[in-house]
């Protein structure tokens, strides 16, 4: 993979805002399947968005922990957040946890969430 791209962006930047806008238009169109109001989808996007910045950049802060002891000083704990990268499992585990958290007192919703995106079946529908 090309690091840049001839729009000055790097390519795995690019390749995440596409994924991120189809995943998006995915679950909008299949909300609609389910009874999953159009303002509880916006929260769950608002609310995703911001586990999935906080958990990428807070594991790639874990990752930087050895560096930070062998070169601590208060200037590198400071720049050490704004200045650090985006780790994917970091950002899939803060997408995942904020959605939970988020859920937690609506079983109901959660349950129509889950299936208006395919991640479980209706129990009346039969495998095909």
């Amino acid at each position: 993979m090309y690091p840049y791209i001839h729009l000055i962006m790097p390519s795995y930047t690019l390749l995440a805002l596409i994924g991120g806008i189809a995943a998006i238009c995915y679950a909008y169109f299949n909300s609609d399947k389910e009874g999953v109001p159009f303002s509880e989808l916006l929260r769950t996007i608002l609310y995703g968005g911001i586990g999935l910045l906080a958990g990428s950049k807070l594991l790639f802060a874990v990752t930087r922990i050895p560096w930070l002891v062998h070169n601590f000083s208060i200037e590198n704990l400071i720049l050490l957040i704004p200045q650090s990268g985006y780790v994917f499992y970091g950002g899939l585990f803060g997408f995942i946890f904020a959605v939970c958290f988020m859920c937690k007192g609506k079983p109901e919703y959660r349950k129509k969430l889950m299936q208006s995106q395919g991640l479980v079946w209706n129990s009346s529908e039969e495998m095909r």
